[in-house]
């Protein structure tokens, strides 16, 4: 009986360790707020989908590079350009 005491003791003290340890590590670390407002964040993906012609098809692509002169930027995302993501 008295070994099945101090065991549960035991276990006790370790879960009360654990879980003060866990509280302590959440309230130690800064709740984090935007860091940019909406507003501007839909402004600048307005911007990017709409003044600037992006292709769908990599060969038409290469041909108005080699035409202007210029290099292809490469834009791979994931979901929708919609500043929520």
């Amino acid at each position: 009986m008295r070994r099945i005491s101090l065991i549960a003791l035991a276990f006790a003290l370790v879960s009360a360790g654990l879980l003060y340890a866990k509280d302590r590590k959440a309230s130690a670390m800064p709740k984090q707020e935007s860091l940019v407002a909406p507003e501007a964040v839909q402004a600048s993906v307005t911007k990017v989908t709409t003044t600037i012609k992006w292709y769908d098809d990599l060969e038409a692509a290469k041909a108005e590079a080699k035409r202007t002169g210029r290099m292809i930027f490469w834009m791979h995302a994931l979901g929708e350009l919609t500043g929520t993501t």
